[in-house]
């Protein structure tokens, strides 16, 4: 009598897992292929199965999210095997643990030293912009600009190679997590862990700028933690000014790097780099650990090249309260559009936002509520336009009280906008993006109210 329902669960059992070994096959095979062709692969693999499709883009975008630091791949593909005969004996491969568009990560065994190592390995014969002779030369520059540093702060190279049309070299494997995947597994961090984080990247890129190198490509993903403490990767694209005599593979006026992390100088195309601009993604980096975005977000990338040329961001501390202004001016001065108006160093970066942070802090909105009068802070356009009989109160004689109005477009205290508001088509109501000390949001408002309102 029971065997009916029990058959179906099994059968039921046995289809999840044969979508889920689906799924995972799938994912192994789109993970190898660039970026921008893993759609129309997936539309020809699953063109009747859109669920199966979902899942398997849930799998990649979660694989992007962790910053490209996750296991892909345990048992032996062709791509591990090649590499494993081209390194030798020295090493074993273990399994896939990254894959980029010119280099795979492997996680391997150091039988010698009875270590666990990571290794990169590039194929110089791969077709199209980075293939053959110009991959290689940038595989040379990454290697020199590596071993060229030594820091706490600073992945070190403990070995490199090349043969059978590939060139590899050999990190320590750190058994911890991007910076990206840390914010987003928690959210914004502390202003206390920003500013130790802070303290070693800056102490690492400075040692790096000493050096007459430029990193040019520093962003959350470009950062591994161990233990808390912040170490620096991929130089991959580093201009060495120095090191590699001011040398550059990269054709003068094309922009190489991570929008929201670039400089305005860097979006625009310059030729000629300093260290400044690393002072700007690290600016980018802390605001983006405090406040949960970027400086600068948009839906396309030529939208956010935009904004990093010409758009002031909103100020930390209008963001998030609890952020005291000190430093949030030194992440403000840190994100300027000239590099003459930034720190001339990661060193100087570094001293400011120690300082600042030894400031008193604001007191929480909670608490500061039954202390003070509550206020609206401005941020974007504005949130608040207060009309005041100004004249009045500057006139000799004057002994009137003077009025004010209030024209309110936070919805309680200590509310902040974070975009520009902008009105619907009919001009009945304002919509714009916000935060407050409890959350972030998008808030509305019809202009025949006084109160805003967070969408749910």
């Amino acid at each position: 009598m029971t065997s009916g329902p029990t058959n179906a669960a099994q059968s039921g059992d046995a289809t999840a897992r044969d979508r889920y070994a689906r799924a995972s096959a799938l994912f192994d095979a789109a993970i190898e292929l660039p970026i921008d062709a893993r759609a129309a692969y997936l539309d020809a693999q699953l063109r009747d199965d859109a669920a199966l499709r979902a899942d398997v883009q849930t799998m990649l975008a979660a694989h992007e999210r962790m910053g490209g630091f996750l296991e892909v791949s345990v048992a032996p593909d062709a791509r591990l095997l090649r590499a494993q005969q081209a390194i030798g004996d020295k090493y074993t491969l273990v399994a896939r643990i990254a894959t980029g568009g010119m280099a795979s990560i492997y996680r391997a065994n150091d039988a010698r030293h009875a270590r666990q190592v990571a290794i990169k390995v590039f194929a110089t014969t791969t077709d199209g912009d980075h293939g053959g002779i110009a991959t290689a030369q940038r595989f040379l520059d990454e290697i020199r600009v590596t071993a060229a540093l030594q820091h706490v702060n600073v992945m070190p190279l403990f070995d490199s190679g090349a043969s059978d049309g590939l060139w590899y070299f050999v990190m320590p494997f750190v058994d911890g997590e991007t910076l990206r995947a840390r914010l987003q597994r928690t959210g914004p961090l502390t202003v206390h862990e920003t500013v130790e984080l802070a303290c070693g990247i800056a102490d690492g890129l400075d040692h790096a700028h000493r050096a007459g190198i430029v990193h040019r490509d520093l962003k959350p993903e470009n950062i591994l933690l161990r233990d808390g403490q912040p170490l620096i990767c991929d130089f991959g694209i580093a201009f060495a000014t120095a090191s590699l005599g001011g040398a550059r593979h990269t054709q003068a006026g094309a922009v190489v790097g991570t929008p929201q992390y670039m400089s305005p100088e860097q979006a625009a195309g310059a030729d000629q780099l300093d260290v400044r601009t690393d002072v700007y993604s690290l600016g980018a980096i802390l605001y983006e650990a405090l406040v949960g975005d970027p400086p600068h977000v948009a839906s396309t990338t030529q939208g956010i090249l935009a904004k990093v040329r010409s758009e002031t961001p909103t100020a930390v501390h209008l963001l998030r309260p609890t952020v005291g202004t000190a430093v949030s001016d030194v992440i403000a001065t840190a994100l300027a559009k000239q590099p003459a108006d930034r720190y001339p160093t990661a060193r100087a970066l570094r001293d400011a936002l120690a300082a600042a942070a030894a400031v008193t802090q604001p007191v929480p909105a909670a608490h500061a509520s039954s202390r003070r009068p509550s206020r609206v802070a401005i941020g974007g356009a504005a949130a608040l336009l207060a009309v005041a009989a100004v004249a009045w109160a500057l006139r000799p004689h004057a002994t009137m009280p003077s009025v004010a109005t209030r024209f309110v477009l936070a919805p309680f205290a200590d509310a902040a906008i974070g975009r520009a508001p902008v009105l619907t088509p009919d001009g009945s109501t304002i919509v714009y993006a916000g935060a407050a000390a409890t959350s972030r949001a998008v808030f509305v408002r019809r202009v025949s109210e006084l109160q805003a309102h967070a969408l749910r």
